[in-house]
C-alpha cells in the first residue's frame, strides 16, 4: 500500500494531523514509537 503522508509522531500535533488528512481522503501513515495507551495527559 502506498501512502501520500507520513507523520512521524503520536502526539497531539502528529494525532490531529493524520485524522484531518484522513478525513480528506488522504492514505496517511502514522508512525509513533511508544505502545498506547499512553497514560499522560497533554501538558503535564
Amino acid at each position: 500500500m502506498k501512502y501520500q503522508v507520513i507523520v512521524i509522531g503520536g502526539g497531539l500535533g502528529g494525532l490531529c494531523s493524520a485524522l484531518h488528512l484522513s478525513l480528506k481522503g488522504i492514505k496517511v501513515l502514522l508512525i509513533e514509537k511508544n505502545a498506547y495507551p499512553k497514560h499522560k495527559v497533554c501538558g503535564e
